[in-house]
């Protein structure tokens, strides 16, 4: 269970270095919820490691109370997260190109 955890927390970290990558290229945040904590959380990049780092630390919390039960749900951010980190890499090359 703890294999799936750590996947889904690499996931996170990849998601945040990726979308780090295509702001800096010239692009933009697409995820509604995070361009309001954009426009909420005081800083340059608050918004963008501050619900990471919190979200790593639900995932590490639910992977040691409730290992059985949270098998299915990693298995489907890894699904999700997958879909997130090919977008954000086609973004990152796109904006690369553009450049």
């Amino acid at each position: 269970m703890m294999a799936l955890a750590l996947i889904v927390i690499a996931m996170q970290v990849g998601d945040l270095i990726l979308t780090y990558l295509v702001i800096k290229a010239g692009g933009r945040e697409v995820n509604p919820f995070m361009l309001k904590l954009q426009r909420f959380l005081p800083g340059k990049w608050t918004w963008l490691y501050l619900p990471k780092v919190a979200f790593i630390g639900a995932v590490w919390w639910a992977a040691y109370r409730y290992p059985e039960q949270m098998a299915t749900v990693f298995y489907i951010l890894i699904a999700f997260y997958a879909w997130v980190l090919v977008n954000n890499y086609r973004a990152w090359r796109a904006q690369k190109a553009n450049l």
